[in-house]
Order: structure tokens, then C-alpha cells, then sequence
């Protein structure tokens, strides 16, 4: 995966150049995300398409979407077919902006919503409830601690993904809770053979037992190590953002400008 990102990276690099007032774009293996007006973002496509096919004998697939703010899907459309007629050198672009290339809330890049906020909290919601189902279809593994592994490791970890990713007022708080409520169960239940249901699981009890779970200390202190969403989703975000800022730090100010239009790196209260 690093060769192949090495071979087109620098493809990106030399695109972007010629737009680094107007257009920024971030790129991983063979996803790439433009950020600029609609006209400019056409004219980064158009070049990156070309640059990918002479160079790496790489193209473009289907899954182009488009998503400008405030008008509609068929609106955006309509625009991006003017320009493809106002400027012939853009013409070739015409088999990627098929309609349904062109969304009005949002899309999913590298497992990540990006729209607005109902799509992004939609998505969210709809990925709680397949963690619950994945950690439903580990029932039927016998041996406890592989069933303690694939829980902590595969199902807990994945919400923590997301939240580096999503706006804290986005996280859709209750539906993480129920994730974590879920986790608590399948461990007790596969830890106790079910014997736990007979508990005296008062509120207070039950906060307990919760707590004991999913505490991130070792084992042998009372401790399951499985980091509670209601703790990490924060810490995602926060660690998420601070090192996006380090790395903007590492730019010329006027690439900074182009991320962060209007704020300066050198001013905290910005």
C-alpha cells in the first residue's frame, strides 16, 4: 500500500500546485478528496485524470461524487454540464458526471460520512446498529477468550474511528451508549454462561459492573481494558484535530490559508 501510494502522490502534488490558492485536496491510496468551487474542482479533475493515465496507466472509476453547498443535486449538475460546454478541454470528464454522480446531503470516503449533519448522524446510527448485530453473530463462539479478543479489538475499536472523524454534536451519544450497553452484555453473558441475568442488578449495581468492564487498566486489577465510548468518542476527536493542526503547521502560511481560511496557526485564541 506505501508503494502505491508513493507512485501517486507526488501526481497529486503536481496538480495541486497549480491551484494551491483556490483548490486543496488530501489523497490515500486510491481515494482522493478536492476541496474548491465547482468550476476549479473540475479543472483539478480533469488534470489528475490525465496525469494518472500518462504516468501510472491509472483511470478514474464511476464512483465520482459532487457535492456543493446550498443548491441541489440537479442544480450542480446543470452547472457542471455548462462548463463542460464552455471549456472543450474538460469534455472527457463528461462518462464521470453522469447524475448520479451528484448528491445533495453527502457521501462516504474511507468509511467516513462527509454531508451535512443529518446524513453524517444518519450514517452513524445505522453503523451502531450493525456493530450490535456483528457482536450478536460472536455468540456462538465457545471460547470465551477469543470471544473477549474479537469484541475488544474488532467491535469496540470501530466507533472510535468514526469519532476522530465527526463533529462531537454529530456522535449520536445515545446510540453509542447503546453500543457500549451491548458490549457489556455479550461479555457478561459469554464471562457468567448467562448465570448473570440472576444478579441483584440495581441502577447502582449495574453502573458497577459497567464501569469494571470497560476501565482501560490491567486485567489483574478488575478491569476488562474495553475503552467505553462515552470516554474515547472525545478523546478521538480531540487527538484526531490536534494532529491535523500539527501537520498544517508543517505547511507554507499561505496552504494554511487555503485549510484554514481566516485563522492563523501562530494565534491559539483563533
Amino acid at each position: 500500500m506505501i508503494v502505491f501510494c508513493l507512485s501517486i502522490h507526488h501526481l497529486w502534488g503536481r496538480t495541486l500546485a497549480q491551484h494551491y490558492q483556490d483548490a486543496c485536496a488530501v489523497a490515500y491510496a486510491d481515494d482522493g478528496y478536492i476541496k474548491a468551487k465547482l468550476s476549479v474542482a473540475l479543472e483539478v479533475l480533469s488534470d489528475i485524470k490525465h496525469v494518472l493515465r500518462e504516468d501510472d496507466g491509472l483511470d478514474l472509476n464511476d464512483k465520482t461524487k459532487i457535492l456543493v453547498k446550498s443548491i441541489s443535486a440537479a442544480e450542480t449538475h446543470t452547472a457542471a454540464q455548462s462548463l463542460l460546454t464552455a471549456d472543450p478541454s474538460l469534455a472527457h470528464l463528461g462518462p464521470l458526471l453522469a447524475p448520479k454522480a451528484f448528491v445533495d446531503d453527502g457521501y462516504i470516503g474511507l468509511g467516513v460520512p462527509i454531508g451535512t449533519d443529518v446524513f453524517v448522524q444518519h450514517f452513524l446510527k445505522k453503523k451502531c446498529q450493525e456493530i450490535m448485530e456483528d457482536i450478536n453473530k460472536l455468540d456462538n463462539i465457545q471460547d470465551g477468550f477469543i470471544h473477549y479478543q474479537l469484541i475488544r479489538f474488532c467491535q469496540a475499536t470501530r466507533l472510535q474511528y468514526l469519532n476522530g472523524q465527526i463533529d462531537l454534536a454529530n456522535q449520536n451519544v445515545l446510540q453509542q451508549q447503546h453500543v457500549n450497553w451491548k458490549i457489556s452484555n455479550a461479555l457478561l453473558k459469554k464471562g457468567t454462561r448467562d448465570t448473570y441475568k440472576t444478579w441483584c442488578m440495581e441502577p447502582a449495581g449495574r453502573a458497577w459492573v459497567d464501569m469494571r468492564l470497560h476501565e482501560s487498566h490491567d486485567p489483574t486489577e478488575g478491569g476488562f481494558g474495553v475503552s467505553n465510548n462515552t470516554i474515547t468518542r472525545h478523546a478521538a476527536s480531540y487527538t484526531t484535530n490536534a494532529r491535523f493542526v500539527v501537520f498544517l503547521g508543517t505547511f507554507a502560511r499561505p496552504a494554511q490559508q487555503v485549510w484554514l481560511p481566516g485563522n492563523s496557526l501562530q494565534d491559539p485564541s483563533s
